[in-house]
């Protein structure tokens, strides 16, 4: 028995914890810090490990990519990135590893119904922290940003072009098909004339030549399919799955030959406001508009009534200086 000035004692042993406590408390404060930093939030926040792989998501990431925490939970985030951006990103990655810091250039994160969102993301390495413990992403979704960006400057390409005059109609008109189909890779589009009351084809890069032979000088008529229809009613039509759609019933057989399930037709004015023409957009899946893919469709009927507006005035100049040469050239004899 311990005893102190002759009497029975107990030895207690203390230590001073405060540091430990206030460490634990801190570390705690950070944590809910987080938390909500994460769940109130508008961008998305993960956690990955050195070799990419997903250690956190935030909510919101199902909300904007289709992907829930479960689905992403250790899986690698250079998976679900576009191979033609894969490389910058990584670099990147690499970057942040190293030196703590990086953001990316704008890139492609493919979302869980298949198509791309665009996407900027800074990293921060916080393997060190106790909080983290791995490579902190903040991401945003800019995917609206970077498609009003591109159309405005093609937009302002073409018409610049126009307005020079040194690339003739027909070529000027493909050009413009051509960058719609590069900001919206699973379009094909397709312009198609009118005369004497039937539909010819103009000018369509990515549609088979067998198909557009097919439909050279269809009707137009209120079941013409998209195109004829559109043509007669003067307005948009909407197929998202003309094998469903009544106004495909005499036409469905070339869905089914040409790989083609949703078309949707636009119909082109002219200054007297009569329909010269039809842009055409067509999809290998039933689909219905995005309202991105309806502002696109709208904004181009736009631009292709200025072009050929541009185009008739023109020829109107062109058939007039003819007509005053021949003329002059009558009166000398």
């Amino acid at each position: 028995m311990t005893t102190y000035n002759g009497r029975p004692a107990k030895i207690v042993l203390a230590k001073d914890v405060t540091e430990q406590v206030k460490a634990e408390r801190e570390l705690k404060l950070s944590e809910q810090k987080f938390k909500a930093l994460v769940q109130e939030g508008t961008d998305m926040i993960s956690v990955l490990d050195s070799d990419g792989f997903f250690n956190y998501t935030s909510p919101n990431f199902q909300e904007i990519t289709g992907w829930s925490t479960g689905e992403l939970h250790r899986k690698n985030a250079f998976d679900f990135i576009h191979s033609d951006d894969l490389q910058q990103v990584k670099q990147v990655f690499e970057q942040v590893i190293k030196e703590g810091k990086g953001k990316t250039e704008p890139f492609r994160f493919q979302h869980k119904e298949g198509h791309w969102l665009w996407i900027e993301s800074n990293g921060s390495n916080l393997s060190e922290s106790a909080v983290i413990d791995g490579i902190i992403v903040n991401s945003h979704d800019i995917t609206d940003r970077h498609y009003y960006t591109k159309l405005e400057k093609l937009e302002r390409d073409i018409l610049e072009k126009n307005t020079l005059s040194e690339i003739s109609y027909p070529n000027l008109v493909k050009q413009f098909l051509v960058s719609i189909v590069n900001l919206h890779p699973q379009m094909k589009c397709s312009i198609m004339q009118i005369r004497d009351e039937k539909l010819y084809n103009f000018i369509s890069p990515s549609l088979p030549e067998e198909y557009l032979q097919e439909v050279h000088g269809a009707p137009i008529g209120p079941n013409e399919g998209s195109c004829g229809t559109a043509a007669y009613t003067k307005e948009l039509v909407i197929s998202e799955n003309i094998f469903k759609d009544p106004r495909w019933e005499d036409f469905r057989h070339l869905g089914e030959q040409y790989n083609f399930s949703a078309c949707w037709s636009q119909p082109i004015f002219n200054s007297r406001q009569q329909v010269v023409s039809t842009f055409a957009v067509y999809y290998e899946e039933p689909t219905a508009p995005s309202d991105r893919e309806l502002n696109t469709v709208k904004r181009a009927a736009h631009i292709l009534r200025v072009l050929y507006d541009s185009f008739e005035k023109e020829r109107a100049e062109h058939q007039l200086v003819l007509s005053e040469q021949r003329f002059r050239s009558f009166s000398r004899r």
